[in-house]
């Protein structure tokens, strides 16, 4: 035999309520088994349901026994039986299953009695469709689930939260306790329940604190607000928490309590003590430090540059050092640096600088290259040393043969003073302590002694060079920077010898002076600054900078080899949005630093992979053979995504979506656009709900159309390209207008005009619309005006006007139709508002204020498109709707389609008993208009009557109508 043709809600009861599939056993209180007759009849498919007919004792202690899925009560039990059963199930017993009140009558007041009692649902049987009714126990069923799950997940958010929470007696005892408290102090929840906090201090005087500060919020009711406190735990380790307290009854308000809500915040002090130390140790040195990018912009000044230059770092920052120049250099000597720069190299000169006031000074100055962990350089940090003084007194000194006098300025450094012509060398006792050598057995007399240890030491080969540079007269000083290794080699030390030469009458270098500099302390500041400008400080991946510093140099890699490929990956967490509004700022930052560890897993040690964007990376894969490469690693990824991530007691799932786009000779030179094809490409395999996509010149090209039409929007919204239009809304029975909808068309001043299909989806994006509908709602309003002056029949029409959710959202499109309908001089029910069963759901609470507020200024609600979502009588009950709009999908069906035409039927059955008006939309001939009057549809809107019509056609068709009708009048509005 044919198999049995099941409704889409019975598919869902199959699906949803029992894996097994198990029958769904009801409950039912019937009076002389009318009910049950009833339920087996609409019920149609026995293998889904089980009835089982019960007095009401019986269904009260099956309850008490948890058997049973559903509990259905006929209305013909009475209010003393049946609303009474309601009540005391609702109020007596911890209910896991819905309670549904079975009428076949629209008794406003017994429906409201039964939702009182304590009524998941109300359930009209007669005329009710066997889908119907399915749809209304999953619902049910649903709303049950959701109770359950309500109360799980605050369990759960509290274990969830980071920071600890607890509730303490006045005795110090634990009453209540999340997962974090419990990690705090070593143990499990519950372990710690039941306990006295005093179980887990080591120190006595810190329990007797607490306590004395939980019985001071007890007593006197009292508020403590981010208390630091000390606190010392049964392993030894002293943690320093932040911590608020509040007062509470517990247990049913029976036991004084305090809520405690503590945050570890020891690592943060530690981390905040560490870099107070560093940022002080740069403020403290008397060197002035700047740390510019590759295109010179400085990015860093310290203390002393301020002092020196007499430019604060608010005005130096952003700027280059040429805000410095004082035109004593040539160009020739800017080329030399660049080039020893680029060379890689460290740039020594004295170079004459001007002050912020206009007075010159001479400064030392070392730039140094900075490299990152891929021998990329990233930026340059120059260190600067006021000379002035120190030249004036070299200048004057010249004459004098006094040993040490051209170091006089580092007297508190190591002081080495070289006789070129006899090549003998003194140094300072400090030298001898500063590279670790005994002044007996290691005695440094000579300049190979004293130049081979530093070169030794550092194991660089410019020492010499450096030094012959400066013999030459190339240029002004000598510097050289290197690491002294103690001993044992645990501890480094690094050095800074600086020079300069007295010279003869014929140029010629006769003796060099100059000072040892222990730079350790700048050193390791400096290493730590740059760390931080090109790393994020969430996941510790290079940051969008560095990676652009990668991408421009793998773009040049392909200028200069013609073979040379490379890609770009541009890899999005999907739904991170989501993800943090259900987890929290703290819970999403650990999420993503969790995976992105698992993604760097994936990676080689020659790819670069940066945290660019709020839930986003992007990964270079340098010198790979085809794009091939790149599919493979993108595949890699997705796999490793594979693994659920662990969060306190959670275990989620996390999928990515993957851009991919080529590096090669035919590729762009600049670095953001292929970013952002990457960026692109990512977006379209997201769309698709692909692993990966690759980049084409379609995704190019569409994004560029799609940012066309935003921008064109913008045009149309200024220069009033838009057209409102009406479509005329019908008493059925009598051919008769009761009003209009208004709709809205696009005017392109080129393309001619452009559907709302095409551009309403892109302003609802874009956030767009509001402007839009503002616009529409004024149009409205103008033409309602207009037709009250006009006075007759048209000052009795009506507009209803359609408003998205991001409208309902939006508090100047509210004021707007609340001024609208204050300043209105025809009566406001004239201007309509339509609103979707999707905005309903988007905040249900927020929904049903809103809307009482309009119906309470008179105008009146349309619920549209009804049937096409969850279509819930609890929401239609309980919202202030007017008017119910069938969706035009049903009515294009209801001559041809049985099914159809029987949810369509219930449906304004539905609207009708709860004294809604109903229109029906898409009503395109006398057929439907026929079967729509036979089903009582009051009105409808479709081709059959008219298209949308400009405001000039509309009154056309007023006229025409008011002609056509002669002397019926005007339908009563719904």
């Amino acid at each position: 035999m044919p198999r049995k043709h099941r409704s889409s809600a019975d598919r869902i009861l199959c699906n949803s309520h029992d894996r097994s599939n198990r029958m769904l056993h009801i409950l039912v209180v019937d009076q002389g088994g009318a009910l049950l007759d009833q339920l087996t009849a609409l019920a149609g498919d026995a293998a889904l349901y089980r009835f089982e007919s019960v007095t009401v004792e019986e269904a009260y202690a099956s309850l008490q026994q948890r058997r049973g899925d559903l509990l259905l009560v006929d209305d013909q039990a009475g209010e003393c039986t049946g609303i009474a059963l309601l009540h005391r199930c609702a109020t007596e017993l911890a209910m896991v299953v819905p309670l549904i009140y079975c009428t076949n009558s629209i008794d406003k007041e017994m429906i409201d009695a039964a939702f009182a009692a304590g009524a998941t649902d109300v359930l009209r049987l007669k005329g009710m469709s066997a889908d119907l009714f399915g749809r209304s126990l999953c619902y049910a069923l649903e709303q049950v689930r959701q109770r359950l799950k309500t109360n799980s997940m605050l369990r759960t958010i509290i274990d969830l939260v980071p920071g600890m929470i607890y509730v303490k007696d006045r005795d110090g005892r634990f009453l209540l306790a999340n997962q974090a408290t419990a990690e705090f102090y070593g143990t499990s929840v519950s372990q710690i329940i039941g306990t006295n906090q005093a179980y887990w201090h080591r120190d006595v005087d810190e329990f007797a604190l607490f306590q004395e500060q939980d019985r001071k919020v007890i007593d006197h009711h009292e508020h403590i607000e981010g208390m630091i406190d000390q606190l010392t735990t049964p392993d030894g380790v002293c943690h320093i928490l932040e911590t608020s307290k509040i007062p509470l009854s517990f247990f049913d308000g029976n036991v004084p309590a305090v809520l405690g809500i503590s945050r570890d915040i020891t690592e943060n002090r530690r981390l905040q003590k560490a870099q107070t130390m560093v940022m002080a140790a740069l403020d403290a040195a008397a060197d002035a430090v700047v740390i510019t990018a590759l295109d010179g912009t400085i990015e860093y000044v310290n203390l002393a540059f301020e002092r020196m230059t007499g430019y604060s770092a608010a005005e130096a920052i952003g700027q280059t050092p040429r805000i410095l120049k004082s035109g004593h250099q040539d160009t020739a000597f800017y080329r030399e640096m660049w080039k020893i720069l680029l060379a890689g190299e460290t740039f020594r000169a004295v170079i004459t600088n001007r002050r912020k006031d206009g007075l010159l000074f001479e400064a030392e100055e070392t730039i140094t290259p900075v490299y990152d962990e891929h021998n990329h350089m990233v930026a340059f940090v120059a260190v600067e040393r006021d000379v002035t003084e120190k030249k004036k007194a070299e200048q004057a000194l010249r004459s004098s043969e006094e040993r040490f006098s051209l170091a006089a300025e580092g007297s508190n450094d190591g002081l080495w003073d070289w006789d070129i012509v006899n090549d003998q060398v003194y140094v300072s006792p400090r030298v001898y302590a500063m590279v670790g050598r005994d002044e007996t057995s290691g005695a440094i007399r000579t300049a190979a002694d004293f130049f081979d240890l530093l070169a030794a030491a550092d194991g660089q080969s410019g020492l010499l060079k450096r030094i012959n540079r400066h013999l030459n007269g190339l240029t002004e000083y000598f510097s050289h920077e290197c690491k002294i290794s103690s001993e044992d080699g645990k501890k480094n030390r690094w050095l800074q010898a600086r020079g300069i030469a007295r010279r003869d009458e014929a140029g010629h270098a006769i003796r060099m002076a100059g000072s040892l500099t222990d730079i350790t302390v700048f050193k390791q500041s400096e290493k730590e600054l740059v760390e931080q400008s090109l790393r994020d400080p969430l996941t510790g991946l290079a940051n969008r900078k560095m990676f652009m510093n990668h991408l421009t140099s793998a773009i040049h890699a392909s200028d200069v080899h013609g073979d040379y490929q490379a890609a770009v990956l541009y890899i999005g967490i999907n739904r991170m949005k989501e993800l943090r509004t259900s987890m929290g700022d703290t819970l999403g930052d650990r999420l993503i630093s969790k995976v992105a560890r698992r993604i760097r897993d994936c990676t080689r040690p020659s790819d670069v992979f940066a945290y660019v964007h709020s839930g986003e990376f992007a990964m270079l894969l340098p010198k790979v053979q085809s794009q091939h490469a790149a599919e493979i690693m993108a595949t890699r990824i997705d796999k490793a995504m594979g693994r659920p991530f662990r969060e306190s007691a959670q275990q989620i799932k996390v999928s990515t979506s993957i851009g991919i786009t080529m590096i090669d000779h035919s590729s762009s030179r600049v670095p953001e656009y292929v970013l952002r094809d990457a960026a692109l490409a990512q977006s379209e395999a997201r769309k698709r709900s692909q692993q990966y996509s690759l980049f084409d010149q379609r995704m190019h090209d569409a994004a560029l159309q799609r940012i066309q039409l935003e921008s064109e929007l913008d045009d149309a919204i200024a220069g009033h390209q838009f057209q409102l239009y009406l479509q005329p809304i019908m008493d059925l029975q009598h051919e008769v207008i009761a009003g209009f909808e208004a709709l809205i068309r696009w005017m392109h001043h080129d393309r001619g005009m452009i559907s709302p299909a095409e551009f309403i989806p892109v302003a609802e994006e874009t956030g767009q619309i509001i402007e839009i509908g503002k616009w529409v709602l004024r149009q409205a309003f103008q033409q309602l005006c207009k037709w009250h002056g006009m006075g007759g029949v048209r000052s009795d029409l009506y507009i209803s006007i359609n408003l998205s959710p991001l409208q309902l959202a939006d508090e100047a499109t509210l004021q707007l139709i609340y001024q609208l309908l204050e300043q209105a001089p025809f009566p406001p029910s004239h201007l309509r508002i339509e609103i979707t069963e999707s905005a309903i759901l988007e905040d249900a609470e927020y929904t049903r204020s809103l809307l009482g507020k309009l119906h309470e200024c008179g105008s009146r609600l349309y619920l549209d498109d009804f049937g096409t979502g969850y279509s819930s009588l609890s929401y239609l009950h309980s919202f202030p709707f007017d008017v119910l709009k069938v969706d035009q999908s049903f009515t294009f069906k209801i001559d041809s389609d049985p099914a159809t035409r029987k949810i369509t039927e219930s449906i304004i059955q539905l609207g009708t008993h709860l004294g809604m008006k109903v229109v029906a939309e898409g009503v395109e001939t006398e057929a439907h208009r026929n079967v729509l009057i036979g089903m009582g549809c009051h009105y409808g809107q479709g081709y059959l009557f008219s298209k949308p019509l400009p405001p000039e056609q509309a009154e056309t068709f007023i006229d025409t109508s008011c002609l056509h009708v002669a002397g019926q009048g005007y339908a009563e509005k719904p």
